[in-house]
């Protein structure tokens, strides 16, 4: 539909790289369209035998507040999405997975980026998280914790989650959830 005449860095860092395209619309105007290159991502629905959602909650720049959201991040180089998902989910919250099932992967903001998120479910039997159990890299996290599926929609409905990949995929869960039930 677009066709790229001209693409230019704009800038770039270890984490992303802001891209200024020129382009040619179907109808033949030129106008620019900017987008971020990031790498793509993996998170882990952690459920528990009690079916709580572990949530950790961190700081977020951008938003100037903090965010209750599924433990993950980026996949570095030479990682496989599960291993990236198993590796955010000790980091930020102090359990060690032996595997995780795929569930979805979503397109995060597809109007400005391509990054795309691999989600995951992994159910952990009766475990706890502490407050300590946070690497040096994940400083940011102030608090973790299970939570009843009830608990995380209603979240969801006042607006104390924001964050919209863990808005979706505690929903996805809650039907996988309901569905295993009947």
């Amino acid at each position: 539909m677009f066709k790229t005449l001209h693409s230019q860095i704009v800038y770039k860092n270890k984490w992303m790289k802001v891209y200024e395209d020129a382009i040619e619309l179907p109808d033949g105007k030129t106008g620019i369209y900017g987008h971020v290159e990031r790498s793509n991502g993996a998170f882990v629905a952690v459920v528990n035998a009690e079916n709580e959602i572990l949530l950790v909650k961190l700081y977020r720049y951008p938003i100037g507040q903090l965010s209750w959201e599924l433990p993950g991040g980026g996949i570095d180089e030479g990682e496989t999405q599960l291993e990236a998902a198993l590796r955010e989910v000790t980091e930020e919250t102090g359990l060690t997975l032996d595997t995780a099932e795929p569930i979805g992967a979503f397109y995060t903001l597809n109007s400005c980026s391509a990054e795309k998120s691999h989600v995951f479910i992994a159910h952990v039997g009766d475990v706890s998280v502490s407050a300590d159990d946070v690497s040096e890299d994940d400083e940011y996290i102030v608090e973790k914790k299970f939570m009843s599926l009830d608990t995380v929609l209603q979240m969801i409905d006042d607006g104390e989650i924001t964050d919209c990949l863990t808005a979706t995929v505690v929903q996805l869960v809650g039907r996988k959830l309901s569905a295993s039930k009947m």
